[in-house]
């Protein structure tokens, strides 16, 4: 049972607010929001690493071909 004690902590509505998340439709869209966050976040970190792997392949090779081109075994 509420008393005006336990209603007190809740100013403007904040209790209702956090409660219809929970049993609205807001909530559904807030959990949605989330998954759709979360596969972003995922895809994100999948293509940073495939693309750090290749970035790193890259500089190898130029660093590679700058230190034979200083030695005078490049091209030319």
């Amino acid at each position: 049972m509420e008393t005006e004690r336990t209603k007190s902590w809740a100013p403007l509505g904040l209790r209702e607010r956090v409660g219809s998340l929970f049993r609205g439709t807001t909530g559904a869209t807030a959990s949605e929001y989330a998954v759709i966050l979360a596969l972003v976040i995922a895809a994100a970190l999948v293509s940073i690493n495939v693309l750090g792997t290749s970035v790193t392949g890259s500089f190898t090779n130029v660093g590679g071909n700058l230190a034979a081109l200083s030695r005078g075994d490049g091209p030319g």
